[in-house]
């Protein structure tokens, strides 16, 4: 028997895209005869998720333990935020080195992610490497790519991180990347590729077809008010006031344009949008996780707006949102990317810079039918199974690798 731990400050219930995965990630690894070991802390992504407070010790009949570790109250808010990351770090990898000379007789593996940055991936290593254990990276984000301006020049931290996490990848038994131009950004430091697997996210939640078919026939009859939708964090890198500029200024009088989700720019956004036509764009409120893909599935287009470049070293997961539930998407990545190829030959969508925003609109509307046809196609290709079968090998990998 094999035992795998699985460590991140987030885990379910928490909200998080990786915490809402990982519940089923230690699944479908215990499916293949380990048993796991989630390592992780209270629930505290967002404030309704703080009010629950789980067991300090778990035991799923799955074959699924759970250690959640005790953090400052994150009500006294960023400071508390990044010394809450350091003390996550320290009790979990105290916790992962006694649990892994505890269990030295089995073959062991260790499952992180790349937050906190550089740092967690790296102790966690070097204890893997202490201990015996098999240490798998699990790339959501490439630090500290994600964080340094395409044309900026790194500072003198920025390549000592980048070296130091190097580090981590070369002497990591298996590196999970999303995409293969994450893979190639990682290869450019000069990493092996033999222990690189690109393993995308899966959808967060499997809509059902009762949802999506009914939604897509009614996009297909809808010939007036076509309605684009932005799910997600409003951050300062997605080109927002621009997208709303358009909105309420030059796009076709047929068109509509809702932004969902917080972030620093929503009061900028309000601003702009309480001065122009509401009919044409609005901000709507908080909505329940349970809830978004229903409300998502009444729209005609999705929209990610970012920087072009943030696709070497990330992938927008709203995008497999969006084609779960059907809808075509409007998108600024990179034009060269193999993710803008994939987009393409696939026909989910249009990829256009955003000062062409309005070109990308009307290649939307002019061709629909055949977007929802490619998107209909991804759907019954993305089926839950496929990450199920692979994380499950996963499993079976390090049940069989040598001691």
């Amino acid at each position: 028997m094999s035992t795998i731990f699985l460590i991140d400050r987030h885990f379910w219930p928490d909200t998080n895209p990786l915490a809402i995965m990982l519940k089923p990630i230690s699944h479908w690894l215990a499916e293949s005869g380990a048993r796991v070991v989630v390592i992780t802390a209270q629930p505290g992504y967002r404030s309704l998720a703080a009010q629950r407070r789980e067991p300090w010790r778990e035991r799923w009949s799955e074959g699924v333990d759970i250690y959640r570790l005790p953090l400052l109250p994150g009500k006294w808010g960023r400071p508390v935020k990044f010394l809450n990351y350091g003390l996550f770090l320290l009790q979990s990898a105290l916790v992962f080195f006694a649990l892994s000379l505890a269990n030295r007789r089995q073959r062991r593996a260790c499952i992180t992610s790349s937050i906190p940055p550089v740092l967690q991936p790296l102790i966690l290593c070097l204890l893997s490497r202490l201990t015996g254990t098999r240490f798998i990276y699990n790339i959501h984000d490439i630090y500290p790519e994600v964080i340094v301006p395409k044309d900026d020049e790194p500072g003198l931290l920025a390549r000592m991180l980048a070296r130091l996490d190097r580090w981590t990848i070369r002497m990591s038994y298996m590196v999970l990347v999303l995409s293969e131009d994450m893979r190639q950004t990682i290869l450019r430091r000069g990493c092996r590729p033999d222990n690189i697997q690109i393993l995308n996210n899966f959808p967060l939640q499997q809509v059902p077809d009762s949802i999506v078919d009914p939604a897509i026939a009614a996009r297909r009859n809808r010939s007036e008010g076509l309605r684009f939708v932005f799910a997600g964090n409003l951050g300062k890198y997605q080109s927002l006031p621009e997208l709303v500029r358009f909105f309420l200024e030059d796009a076709p009088p047929e068109t509509s344009l809702t932004l969902l989700g917080s972030g620093a720019m929503r009061t900028v956004l309000e601003e702009m949008i309480d001065k122009g036509d509401q009919d044409r764009v609005r901000l709507m409120d908080f909505v329940p996780a349970e809830k978004v893909p229903e409300i998502l599935a009444d729209f005609d287009y999705g929209i990610a707006t970012l920087k072009p470049e943030l696709v070497r070293v990330a992938y927008p997961s709203k995008l497999l949102t969006y084609w779960n539930l059907g809808l075509p998407v409007l998108t600024t990545v990179a034009s060269g990317s193999q993710l803008a190829r994939d987009i393409d030959e696939q026909d989910l969508g249009v990829v256009v810079p955003i000062e062409s925003i309005g070109d990308g609109v009307a290649a939307l509307i002019a061709d629909r039918e055949r977007f929802l046809n490619g998107v209909q196609q991804y759907r019954k290709s993305h089926e839950l199974d496929r990450w199920r079968r692979s994380w499950i090998q996963i499993g079976n990998d390090i049940a069989g690798a040598g001691s």
